[in-house]
């Protein structure tokens, strides 16, 4: 969101369900001169009733993307344009850099399967650096197979909520 003392402008995203629909949905809130427009309705991020964890925004200046985060905890929708996994649940990244109108044909940047959805979202840092930096970190709410952090599997391994470290720009 781009921003003066005395008139912001830009654009605000929620996750919400259309009026007589239980599907979760991506919206846009245009803001314009310290005035919101009228919602944009954007893609449904499930096939059926789910809810939606927090969005987290983050521009990362090191890619000069602007991404948003969030997830569903249920009812993956497999088909473009959100094209998560199947399974039951799913963290999923945009691009909103160009603050451009989003559609119901928005397309996610990158997805990964998250057990029932994920907790907040954390950001750490904005750097090109690919061991370690510029990720996204989060738990599950359901349990699924942990994976080891040490490099031999033995730190994290089991089943449960799990705690997870992903990429920002493709949530490997």
């Amino acid at each position: 969101m781009t921003s003066s003392a005395s008139s912001p402008s830009g654009n605000l995203y929620v996750c919400g369900r259309a009026s007589g629909s239980q599907t979760p949905t991506l919206y846009q809130l245009p803001i314009t001169s310290n005035v919101m427009g009228t919602p944009v309705v954007g893609p449904a991020l499930a096939s059926s009733t789910a809810d939606c964890s927090p969005i987290t925004e983050y521009f990362n200046t090191s890619y000069s993307t602007d991404w948003i985060f969030l997830s569903v905890e249920a009812h993956n929708e497999t088909a473009s344009p959100i094209s998560c996994p199947s399974g039951t649940g799913c963290i999923m990244s945009f691009d909103v850099t160009s603050g451009s109108a989003i559609t119901t044909g928005t397309t996610t940047s990158a997805t990964l399967g998250a057990a029932s959805g994920t907790s907040g979202i954390i950001i750490d840092s904005s750097v090109t650096d690919p061991a370690g930096a510029s990720n996204v970190y989060f738990s599950t709410l359901g349990n699924q197979a942990c994976t080891g952090n040490n490099g031999t599997g033995s730190t994290g391994q089991g089943t449960g909520g799990c705690a997870v470290q992903a990429t920002q720009q493709g949530l490997d």
